[in-house]
C-alpha cells in the first residue's frame, strides 16, 4: 500500500471596501489566506480628513485608524472608511479703508 499525501489548498477569504464620501481607500490584496497582513491606504479628497477606519467580519467590528493594518480572519471582511470636511475659518470682516480723511461727495 502507497500512501500519498494530500495537499489541501488553504481558503482565501474576501476584503470588501465601503469608501465614505469624501476620498478614497485601497486594501493590499483583495482576497487573502487566514493570517495575511492586510494594508488599509487612504486618500482624503481636498477639503477632507480621515474620519475612521474598521473592519467588520463575524458581526465583530474593529478600530483600525491609527494602524490601518488588520490580520485576516478565516472569513471575508469589510473595510470601511469615513471622511470628516475639515472646517472652513470663518471670513475675517474687512477693516472699513480710509480714503485719506476725505468724505465721499
Amino acid at each position: 500500500v502507497t500512501i500519498s499525501p494530500t495537499t489541501t489548498a488553504a481558503s482565501e477569504y474576501e476584503v470588501f471596501v465601503n469608501n465614505g464620501n469624501g476620498g478614497s481607500a485601497t486594501v493590499s490584496s483583495s482576497k487573502a489566506k487566514a493570517g495575511t497582513t492586510i494594508n488599509v491606504t487612504v486618500t482624503p479628497n481636498a477639503g477632507f480628513t480621515v474620519g475612521t477606519v474598521t473592519v467588520t467580519y463575524g458581526g465583530q467590528t474593529t478600530d483600525i485608524t491609527s494602524s490601518r493594518s488588520f490580520s485576516m480572519p478565516s472569513s471575508n471582511v469589510t473595510v470601511d472608511v469615513t471622511f470628516n470636511a475639515e472646517a472652513q475659518p470663518e471670513p475675517q470682516p474687512q477693516p472699513e479703508q480710509n480714503n485719506g480723511g476725505e468724505q465721499p461727495q
